[in-house]
């Protein structure tokens, strides 16, 4: 599905621009005058394209979004329409650092005409907020959203951020020889556009694009611009020379993080001595081992997994004329006189977010002088060998499951790397290439690399339950009845092959995905929103929304989110032990001593010490006694304890029950991320897993009656536990108390809580009223996400998304009933905030991982304002229309 706007075919291979960046180059400057000379480069975004004898599909591709280079396509008209929206990012960079999808929206406006909108609602106080402001605002926001949906059904949009995530993809293709190949100069000269349009004032890049300069990002993006061609002069302004004096101004190479130390060895810019271990025969180990990775968070096991082979291999590519060059050009002092052991463990300041604890050096340590030196000779290499076997084994079985797709971009490439050290020639590395392409997206500020292949399914799961809820089914009938089907088309219909705990993976059958099928990893929330989704849609008639999805595949997503339910947090966390931390707050050195005192997020099941004690208790059970012994101090601080212990069971994680206990989050490598190494429960899976299996209860009594009733009073005690003390619950994938406090109400309304008989609501709402910003709207910083403390966006401006989490979040407590001035002002900030086109504006990144990562849901922009203004709508105004 294109038009010839950004027609074309694509990886086509020519000699790199030497255009400086990140003006309108990448094909040439575009001067606007009389005599234009249009060198601009068109490009297409074409779904559902696939096919050839390296590629695999489970639904003909649905959901598969891709870029395509035409050199040819395009009007002077939309030419200059491209060129202007690039030249006006790079311009207002630095203020404005999220992309809006403009290159997505042109073609899609194109190919999906919009119907006349009304004229734009104005409304200068909140008294003048009517129900007739609030439908024209809808229609004019449904009637623009209609243009971009794709045609088998999802909302393509941007899932950027991260800025670690390219630099990974060219130095493997570099150290396989494959860049050129892979990559055509047009593709090479949209990422040069991308780094550089992020590139921070002071020269360096950031972890994501809205972030601090730090050495991971900046080393890697440095590097990146090298392989792709650009000299030590290149770029705009120095921009080139600006990011080196950044890099050895903070210490050089040797202090970039362990993920990057990693990808400089594979470059061969970085010896591997100066890398902690990454041994892979932990995989040889048996399962009951509490730190088998096996037990790990799958994103993590997959990450670590490929890592483990490449290290295990100590692969390095060609030490070409550039790689050694960069040896001179990434470190303070000669290469050759490099301390790598001492290089091990250091990090930049910058991008020191979770410091190493001690016992952690001392693993390495003795892993690295003493285990590493023996399985690099025989006999202990054979143990080496099997253990290389073993994990290519399962990096092959993740490969075939997801259709070469993996779970995420980075084990994505590592697999990829995986395949070629095992055999440059295999048909397993054929087929990781086509998928490359899953992963890239193109906007006004370049081209990056996705955190996912995209977040197809989340967003027509949640745009769904959006459009119902404004109760027009004459704007939003045909719009639904797409987006069901891409749901029905992406449901999990078979678990993964052979013995699921040899390969360590949950059940399947009947959930959702992120994205797509083929991708093939279930998720709790995913398949909870989506089950939700589905049921709402088969309320409504058929022939406006579809044939419902059939009651048998219904069942199965209820199976799999049953059994995501933690059923004894207690004993798998060890929960009890955690009365140490409850009762006795004065244990400084115990916190000093293991260096954990930031390990644990405060939505965790228990405090920061929570693993630590049961780590303790399973060496010694009297240690139980001692622990419990610890006076409270006070009486709510014991009934609060008391009351986390019993009802601790309930939460859901993501992609599978937690398999070991947080303090496993001792050993977590990465400097950079928190709280990676387990599956974590929180708010946001289990509010949404919850939700659902209420409402499949309310279409279905009787199917699994008694267990679904004491699914949902557990994950609703369990809701209730986690609430912090200012009321707010943490959110783990938005930003941030906002977002985890709409998933906590939601929750427990639905288990049948209301503001008058539930203290927690009670807090829960007095939490977002005092966060109301004085202008009636809520903005919320990514900071809090890294500083676990509610943070206002800069001169406390607001942000759409954020104000319609909060709003949602009141309406469904009942807001409306008690004081409505507060959802009135607030629908006053959406309702302004429309643009002329029907459009909301890009603000803010939204997202987050692992706590310290941000990353872009720009489909939030529009789902959650029309979510929003139509509850309230329909909830507070009354639907008179």
């Amino acid at each position: 599905s294109c038009v010839p706007l950004f027609s074309g075919e694509h990886l086509r291979t020519s000699r790199l621009s030497s255009a400086a960046f990140p003006a309108s180059s990448s094909g040439g400057a575009l001067q606007i005058g009389a005599s234009q000379v249009v060198r601009c480069k068109m490009w297409s975004l074409k779904f559902g394209e696939g096919g050839g004898p390296w590629m695999k599909t489970l639904n003909n591709y649905s959901g598969r979004q891709t870029w395509h280079y035409d050199p040819e396509g395009g009007s002077l008209e939309e030419r200059l329409a491209v060129e202007k929206a690039r030249q006006e990012f790079a311009e207002k960079r630095f203020a404005k650092k999220h992309s809006a999808d403009v290159l997505m929206r042109l073609q899609l406006g194109k190919e999906n005409p919009s119907p006349s909108l009304p004229a734009k609602v104005e409304v200068e106080q909140y008294g003048d907020v009517t129900v007739e402001a609030i439908t024209t605002t809808l229609r004019r926001a449904l009637r623009f959203y209609s243009t971009i949906q794709a045609s088998d059904g999802h909302w393509p949009g941007d899932y950027g951020g991260p800025l670690f995530l390219m630099p990974g993809l060219v130095i493997a293709l570099y150290a396989t020889c494959s860049l050129n190949t892979v990559l055509s100069e047009d593709y090479r000269n949209e990422i040069c556009r991308y780094i550089f349009n992020h590139q921070n004032k002071d020269g360096g890049w950031g972890l994501h694009i809205e972030g601090h300069s730090t050495m991971f990002g900046s080393v890697l993006n440095y590097v990146t611009l090298r392989l792709l061609g650009h000299e030590l002069d290149g770029g705009k302004n120095g921009s080139m020379e600006k990011g080196r004096s950044w890099i050895l101004k903070h210490g050089g190479a040797t202090t970039i993080p362990s993920w990057g130390k990693f990808w400089l060895s594979v470059l061969g810019t970085y010896e591997w001595s100066g890398n902690n271990p990454l041994p892979p025969e932990i995989w040889l180990l048996p399962y009951f081992v509490p730190f088998h990775p096996g037990r790990m968070w799958c994103h993590c096991r997959m990450v670590y997994l490929p890592m483990s082979y490449i290290y295990g291999k100590r692969f390095t590519g060609k030490l070409t004329d550039l790689v050694l060059s960069l040896r001179k050009e990434l470190f303070n002092i000669p290469y050759d006189e490099i301390d790598w052991d001492k290089a091990r463990n250091q990090c930049a300041s910058e991008d020191l977010y979770y410091p190493h604890p001690w016992i952690q050096d001392i693993l390495w340590a003795s892993l690295h002088k003493i285990a590493e030196p023996l399985f690099m000779h025989w006999p202990a290499s054979l143990v080496r060998r099997r253990a290389l076997a073993t994990v290519i084994k399962h990096v092959h079985y993740e490969d075939e499951n997801s259709c070469y797709i993996c779970i995420g971009p980075v084990n994505k490439v590592l697999n990829m790397l995986c395949c070629w050290v095992e055999d440059p020639a295999s048909e397993s590395f054929k087929r990781h290439l086509p998928r490359i392409l899953d992963y890239l997206w193109l906007a006004e500020d370049g081209m990056k690399m996705k955190g996912y292949n995209g977040s197809q399914l989340w967003d027509a799961s949640f745009a769904a339950q959006a459009l119902v809820a404004t109760e027009l089914l004459d704007e939003c009938g045909f719009m639904l009845k797409k987006a069901h089907s891409y749901i029905e088309n992406n449901q999990i219909l078979e678990d993964c092959p052979g013995d699921l705990k040899h390969w360590y993976r949950h059940i399947s059958k009947g959930a959702w995905p992120f994205s797509s099928r083929d991708h093939g990893w279930p998720i709790s929330d995913c398949s909870s929103e989506a089950l939700k989704a589905v049921l709402m849609l088969s309320a409504l008639p058929p022939e406006v929304v579809g044939k419902p999805i059939p009651f048998k595949r219904l069942c199965d997503c209820v199976n799999v989110l049953l059994s995501y339910q933690l059923e004894y947090v207690c004993q798998n966390l060890g929960f009890r032990s955690s009365s140490l931390i409850c009762g006795f707050e004065g244990c400084e050195e115990l916190r000093s001593l293991l260096g954990s005192c930031h390990l644990y997020p405060r939505n965790s099941l228990v405090c920061q010490f929570q693993g630590i004690t049961s780590w303790l208790y399973s060496l010694n059970p009297v240690t139980e006694d001692l622990l419990d012994c610890v006076p409270s101090k006070d009486r709510k601080r014991k009934e609060k304890k008391e009351e986390m212990e019993k009802n601790a069971d309930g939460g859901f994680a993501t992609y599978e029950q937690a398999r070991s206990s947080p303090w496993l989050e001792l050993i977590n490598p990465s400097e950079t991320f928190g709280d990676i190494v387990i599956d974590y429960v929180c708010v946001e899976c289990t509010s949404a897993a919850l939700q659902a299996v209420a409402a499949f209860r309310k279409s279905y009594p009787e199917h699994r009656c008694e267990e679904i009733s004491s699914c949902i009073s557990r994950a609703r005690n369990f809701i209730e536990c986690i609430q912090l003390p200012d009321g707010s619950w943490y959110g783990s994938w938005g930003v941030c108390f906002t977002y985890g406090t709409w998933f906590g109400i939601l929750g427990l309304v639905t288990a049948g809580k209301t503001y008058d008989n539930s203290k927690a609501i009670q807090r829960a709402c007095n939490f977002l009223l005092s966060s109301q910003l004085p202008c009636g709207g809520w903005g919320e910083s990514y900071i809090s996400s890294q500083k676990k403390v509610y943070t206002n966006l800069e001169r406390n401006r607001p942000h759409i998304v954020n104000t319609a989490w909060a709003m949602l979040a009141l309406i469904n407590a009942g807001q409306a009933q008690r004081d409505a001035t507060v959802l009135h002002r607030a629908a006053l900030i959406l309702v302004n905030a429309q643009l002329e086109s029907g459009d909301f504006p890009q603000e803010e990144i939204i997202g987050v991982f692992n706590r310290n990562c941000m990353i872009s849901y720009s489909a939030y922009r529009n789902i959650f304002p029309i979510w929003a203004l139509g509850e309230y709508r329909c909830k507070v105004l009354g639907n008179s229309t």
